[in-house]
């Protein structure tokens, strides 16, 4: 049973969600998974999931769910569709299944023997690419079929399990106060549907500045480098209008604008559900539709914070109450995740020691800080040069390509005139160049160190590749950054044609021990 938010279709948004309500809702228990060691690529690479980096196979990972009356009937839906047969008992084989690598729970684990008629399970002994997906356990009560779903995902070679996003909060009742960089929440999720509503009183207008109202970002939200989710959305208000940006169609800053009063409140509904069997994003304005436009490239957003006026602009003289927020991940199924959560190093330092294709925009982490010191190495294969003036290899910044001090902490390209570039934040430039003199053999592997690290009360910043030190400096403007991202090929810059592989970072928040260091 699902349960429509809001009331009417046409004038209203309109989100789904699993009513909690039903005696014989099954209860989806706790999924176990077995993990490996190592690292696994991306899905893009093609790599067959059932293998992890050592070779081994991924999984076992089981599936159930629970009833409590007995039922009859019992399957599962797989990501493409097809069901698997389980019945209620544990003698014969699954419809739907090939050899052994889909078992009746009750096969592999004894104690759910006298269970099979209550508890409907499943164990994928070998995870694969085609399992990665929604999946659903379903089982019929009175010729009714009773279903959940969960997510089933590969991330760092391990088997993650997640159930379906379903959220429905009350950000604040009362009147908020708008005040410049003000984060009043972060929401876990902002899944492919959604609902943002408010009431929004506008003491006057603004004719020359553009003002911020709320802003959901995905990350900081600042205008130098706009991600895909760092509006998501964005509310402003210029001259006597109100714009509503989202992210939509793989564009971060789609914007509509639409006329507001003053001195009066003004029911604003910020939504994106099924119209017409199409994911559609919409603005109504006192309940009255005044922008649509169809997202053929939903996502889910993690860790988004919510800013009651935004890092950026001026905020608005105005104020909101009743901001409500309700979300579901229907349409996208967890296919298409975008996530800026810091991770934190393992204490080894590897962020990934098998090789990774570089491609642009290739986000592969994101550090927590990136301290004064730190020792960052990595293997660099190069497959050909390109004509282009550079090529990117590895991005370390802060947000964007060379806006702020540590946007380049470091950065690697390759130029057309075959030699190594590395920028990096130095004595207060933030985007200090070191080139590489000689040219360096195609298709070989070669080591690359780049380093800053105390030696007698100074900071010395070091680059070294194949065995040769390019420079070796005082950088008297050292700094810990925050939240850095790690790009293997950066968005700005075409990708080098090549790898690297053994990536690896060593460093800790040091900026008491700097300044105590340091100090004369």
């Amino acid at each position: 049973m699902f349960l429509a938010m809001h009331g009417s279709f046409l004038a209203l948004c309109l989100v789904l969600f699993q009513a909690s309500g039903d005696k014989n809702k099954e209860k989806w228990m706790i999924i176990e998974t077995a993990k490996n060691e190592g690292n696994t690529q991306a899905k893009e690479s093609g790599q067959d999931f059932s293998l992890g980096a050592d070779g081994k196979n991924l999984g076992p990972a089981t599936l159930k769910c629970e009833s409590d009356v007995p039922f009859k009937k019992c399957r599962f839906q797989k990501p493409d569709g097809k069901f698997i047969q389980v019945g209620n008992r544990c003698t014969g084989s699954m419809y739907g299944t090939t050899g052994k690598r889909i078992e009746k729970i009750c096969r592999v684990d004894e104690s759910f023997m006298d269970k099979t008629d209550t508890v409907c399970g499943i164990v994928i002994n070998h995870v694969k690419q085609e399992d990665i997906g929604t999946w659903s356990c379903e089982y019929q009560i009175k010729g009714q079929w009773i279903k959940e779903e969960t997510q089933i995902n590969i991330v760092n070679n391990e088997i993650e399990m997640e159930g379906p996003l379903s959220e429905e909060l009350m950000i604040q009742k009362g009147e908020i106060v708008l005040k410049p960089n003000n984060v009043i929440t972060i929401l876990p999720d902002v899944g492919s549907e959604f609902k943002i509503d408010f009431d929004l009183y506008i003491s006057e207008y603004e004719r020359k500045e553009w003002t911020t109202i709320l802003l959901f970002a995905v990350d900081k939200g600042l205008i130098d480098f706009l991600k895909y989710g760092d509006r998501i959305p964005g509310v402003y208000i210029h001259d006597t209008k109100i714009y509503i940006c989202s992210a939509i169609n793989g564009k971060a800053n789609v914007c509509s604008g639409t006329d507001v009063k003053l001195k009066t409140w003004t029911y604003v509904e910020i939504c994106q559900h099924v119209l017409g069997g199409k994911l559609t994003f919409e603005v109504l304005i006192d309940e009255k539709s005044v922008y649509k436009k169809v997202n053929n490239k939903p996502c889910r957003f993690k860790n988004v914070k919510v800013f009651a006026g935004d890092p950026l602009h001026m905020t608005h003289h105005g104020k909101i109450k009743n901001l409500h927020f309700t979300t579901a991940d229907k349409t996208n199924g967890g296919a298409c995740v975008v996530d800026y959560t810091p991770t934190p190093v393992p204490s080894s330092g590897y962020i990934s020691k098998d090789p990774l294709v570089l491609k642009k925009d290739h986000l592969i982490t994101v550090l927590p800080f990136l301290g004064s010191q730190y020792k960052i190495t990595f293997d660099l294969y190069l497959s050909s040069y390109g004509d282009k003036p550079v090529y990117s290899v590895l991005h370390f910044t802060q947000n964007g390509d060379a806006t702020t001090y540590g946007d380049r902490n470091p950065a690697i390209w390759i130029s057309r005139e075959k030699k190594v570039l590395v920028c990096s934040a130095i004595n207060g430039m933030l985007n200090f160049p070191v080139y590489s003199q000689p040219t360096f053999p195609l298709k070989t592997w070669m080591p690359v160190v780049i380093s800053q690290t105390l030696v007698d009360k100074k900071i010395i910043y070091e680059v070294k590749i194949n065995g040769v030190t390019l420079i070796s400096m005082e950088n008297n403007q050292p700094q810990l950054f925050q939240a850095v991202k790690v790009y293997a090929g950066d968005p700005w810059y075409l990708a080098q044609d090549g790898k690297i592989k053994n990536l690896k970072v060593l460093t800790q928040d040091d900026r008491e021990c700097i300044d105590q260091c340091l100090a004369v």
